[in-house]
């Protein structure tokens, strides 16, 4: 049961720099103006988004939150 638990809150903390991703990936694309977007092909695309979601995992998973969820986590698993 504490596994469980262990791994509910681990999954909430490391779900959320995905969110944070998503919502700063969005807002630039809707600030790309026309004539930006013409050149705006997949491999930008994906340059963006990568350097943005990479920057929001390593910054979650610097953060205390994450840290001690992680923690918790293996201290759970390893004493079954």
């Amino acid at each position: 049961m504490d596994v469980s638990q262990r791994m509910a809150t681990y999954h909430a903390i490391a779900s959320v720099p995905w969110s944070k991703a998503y919502e700063r990936y969005s807002a630039t694309l809707a600030d790309t103006k026309e004539e930006d977007a013409k050149d705006f092909g997949w491999r930008k695309a994906f340059k963006a988004w990568s350097a943005i979601a990479n920057e929001e995992l390593i910054s979650n998973q610097r953060s205390e939150n994450f840290l001690a969820a992680q923690r918790d986590l293996l201290r759970a698993a390893s004493s079954k």
